[in-house]
């Protein structure tokens, strides 16, 4: 089995996450994040609740009554008792018997523990620390991870709008944050406890956190939501604070309504329909009945696809064609054609895959140059088996690898990166089968030979 993009992981887990709506697409997106240097007060974090360290200091300095501890305390007797008694669980205290009354003294224990509690000091230290703009908090993180400006807009990202234009100031980096933080990190961070922040300094550099955008829409494109992925994970704070600031509105979204499906030739419409609603699927004139119990896997497959489908077929035929792919894509822009698309193509081509790309709509004005010159670079390197031909005008979107044949209204070449933001729920036909491909593999070939310019 080829592995899955992340996309498509997403698009498995989450498809169904909000009720009624469908996903209709996955976007790269990027949280705007500051980096931050906190000057700290910390020290090593106690081994003991705030009340029994009370406890065993008091009991140290010679108060040794447990009503006299609750009184020196100001505390109820019976929360110093249960107190009590839970050092006495811990072996840190015991009865002194040679005293009258309710007397406790430390045990040998009980005395490291105090030697220890009074040898720990606060520090002054430093800690980078990541301030999330969007949910207005901080965050663990990995330098590596962060990207600039230039790359998010390069990637084609929809860059998410922070919850406020202010400075993040002193008060946004509390203690309470950066001992969450370090809590769920190393063992030897988990011992420190952040006692107070007594500065901040802020990186200059623009810096964003990569994430996924989910867009989720109903039937007639009426009702639109949006959802935030980090590292592969809904996040409900990214949900909650985009919502605030306008939802898909701050964002610029819309969605169209939806694309008709291509029409299929009248027995693949037949197949369609019966795979649709569960029923055998018939077989194609002049093929035998398929044998269920001799042949487990159906000689031919049709089925309708959604919009989320199409990119990780996209991905499937990148990583996992072995003789040929075939793409027609009216326009090609940059958003796509990304060094890992061109290091995927590259790797079926050393692999003796034949690759065919075709484009080309009216003028080509909403195509990207730069993009046509790296594929047209590529070919010239493998000029026997990538060719990227430039047709008069064409509407078809078609995908073609090995033995499947996608035809549909979605853009393959050019899905991501739309400055409009406008999105279609699009529909498209799948269908494998060798013979069948065979037949529109060469049907695709011939138009190429026919209409390039």
């Amino acid at each position: 089995m080829l592995p899955e993009d992340d996309d498509t992981l997403l698009a498995r887990r989450y498809g169904h996450e909000r009720p009624g709506l469908s996903l209709i697409r996955i976007e790269d997106a990027a949280v705007p994040v500051t980096v931050v240097s906190a000057d700290v007060l910390a020290q090593e974090r106690k081994s003991f609740p705030l009340l029994d360290e009370f406890v065993l200091r008091m009991v140290a300095a010679g108060v040794a009554e447990d009503d006299n501890v609750a009184a020196v305390l100001g505390l109820s007797e019976g929360l110093v008792a249960e107190a009590i008694a839970d050092q006495f669980s811990s072996d840190t205290l015991e009865r002194d018997l040679r005293a009258s009354g309710k007397a406790v003294r430390l045990t040998a224990k009980g005395r490291r523990s105090v030697e220890t509690l009074a040898s720990v000091m606060p520090v002054r230290d430093n800690y980078d620390v990541l301030f999330d703009r969007l949910a207005w908090k901080i965050r663990r993180f990995n330098r590596r991870e962060l990207i600039s400006k230039h790359e998010a807009d390069e990637a084609g990202m929809i860059i998410l709008p922070p919850s406020k234009t202010s400075r993040v100031e002193l008060a946004d980096i509390t203690p309470f944050g950066i001992n969450e933080l370090l809590k769920s990190g190393s063992a030897e961070e988990s011992r420190v406890e952040v006692l107070t922040v007594k500065k901040i300094v802020l990186d200059k550099a623009r810096r964003f956190l990569p994430a996924k955008l989910l867009i989720f829409a109903d039937s007639t494109a009426t009702e639109v939501q949006v959802g935030i992925a980090i590292d592969n994970e809904l996040s409900p704070d990214h949900d909650r604070a985009l919502e605030r600031l306008g939802g898909v509105s701050a964002l610029g979204i819309a969605v169209e309504s939806p694309a008709p499906r291509p029409p299929l030739d009248p027995e693949l419409e037949q197949i369609r329909e019966a795979t649709a609603s569960g029923q055998d699927a018939p077989a194609l004139s002049g093929q035998q009945p398929v044998d269920k119990a001799a042949v487990p896997t159906p000689s031919i497959e049709v089925r309708s696809l959604d919009t989320h489908e199409h990119p990780p077929l996209l991905h499937q035929a990148l990583i996992g064609a072995r003789r040929r792919i075939f793409i027609c894509s009216p326009w090609i822009m940059g958003s796509i054609i990304t060094t890992d698309f061109l290091a995927k193509l590259e790797r079926r081509l050393q692999r003796k895959v034949r690759v065919d790309i075709a484009h080309g709509y009216e003028d080509g004005s909403k195509s990207d140059q730069r993009a046509i010159d790296k594929l047209e670079r590529l070919a010239r390197r493998y000029p026997d088996l990538l060719m990227v031909t430039r047709l008069k005008n064409t509407h078809a979107k078609v995908l073609i690898f090995d033995d499947v044949c996608v035809i549909t209204s979605f853009n393959w070449l050019s899905f991501k990166g739309s400055p409009d933001r406008t999105y279609r729920m699009e529909r498209g036909n799948f269908v494998r089968s060798q013979d069948y491909v065979d037949g529109e593999y060469e049907t695709y070939l011939k138009i190429l030979e026919d209409q390039a310019t």
